[in-house]
């Protein structure tokens, strides 16, 4: 197998826009949970609005908030970002797996995402990615609604219609990610899964159930028992039957961030992070007990898509 990890060998004039539309044909009748499929994770935190903390803020934020006030905004700021790159970004530089975590603000009577503190409102945000979705039409994304905070069941039945009425016929119903292929999706014109982590999802066929995608989540700030619990699952085989998120990022604590006051997640964690999954991919294949959606932090450094994207080249 070809050494994808190598993003010497990769030309960075591939179209990422596109990338699915230009997949070998070998591909094109392979379940999307056999692919390799480069995502990010706190998909929309580039957008973050500072000092609006919002309901899923941790024990960090809050005793950040608790120490130092209106200063430790900034602190909040730089340690909550997970992204650089906005939305239509990611999209057009290959991003197709978006984590996404939704409060409902009584403030503003509304939906946003959010990471720790309030980031975009949700609407804009998929009319952005269905705008993308109309220019490049065999292109699918997978939108992973995993986390909901301050959303009653009302709320959820508003959210649901919402993001039904704007990608509408573009929605796949839940077939199972190992009958969903490139040549299914496109003979029905087919371009967006939504994994929805609420029960009153599963009422409406064209939403998934959240355990229609899985994730491997380490849980730590240490890269070495990051990359032990990739190699641990790798080894193991994941489960068949789904969506598999491998999520390459390190999870900052609060001794972490006290020790890095004057740092970032980006400069602590994830660029150490990013790097060493990118690397550790090089001789790993997609299947279906393998790899599938890897989700890093900062998704534009070391080439990582061309090199996720790269593997499925490779695929014998």
């Amino acid at each position: 197998m070809a050494k994808t990890g190598d993003v010497s060998n990769i030309d960075p004039s591939n179209d990422l826009a596109n990338w699915m539309s230009q997949l070998p044909a070998s591909c094109h009748d392979l379940p999307l949970n056999s692919l390799a499929i480069p995502g990010s994770h706190d998909s929309f935190s580039s957008k973050l609005k500072e000092g609006e903390i919002a309901p899923d803020c941790t024990e960090l934020i809050r005793l950040a908030e608790k120490l130092f006030g209106k200063a430790a905004d900034k602190v909040i700021m730089r340690w909550s970002t997970t992204q650089n790159l906005d939305l239509g970004e990611q999209l057009e530089k290959g991003i197709r797996y978006f984590d996404l975590r939704v409060a409902y603000n009584d403030s503003c009577n509304d939906f946003q995402f959010v990471h720790g503190i309030y980031g975009p409102k949700i609407d804009c945000c998929m009319q952005e990615i269905n705008s993308f979705l109309e220019k490049h039409q065999k292109e699918l994304v997978i939108l992973d609604f995993n986390h909901f905070y301050n959303v009653n069941p009302e709320n959820h039945k508003r959210l649901l219609s919402m993001l039904s009425d704007i990608f509408g016929k573009k929605m796949c119903p839940f077939i199972g990610a190992a009958n969903l292929t490139l040549n299914v999706a496109w003979e029905v014109n087919l371009q967006v899964v939504i994994c929805y982590h609420h029960n009153l999802a599963t009422q409406q066929p064209i939403f998934w159930p959240g355990n229609a995608v899985q994730h491997l989540w380490a849980n730590t700030d240490q890269l070495p028992k990051l990359i032990s619990a990739f190699e641990e699952e790798y080894h193991k085989g994941r489960p068949s039957d789904c969506f598999f998120n491998w999520q390459g990022t390190l999870t900052p604590t609060v001794t972490t961030v006290l020790q890095h006051l004057d740092g970032s997640l980006k400069t602590t964690l994830a660029e150490k992070a990013t790097s060493a999954i990118t690397k550790w991919v090089a001789d790993k294949s997609p299947c279906c007990k393998g790899l599938n959606i890897i989700s890093v932090d900062f998704m534009q450094l070391y080439d990582f898509v061309h090199v996720i994207v790269e593997m499925n080249h490779d695929i014998q």
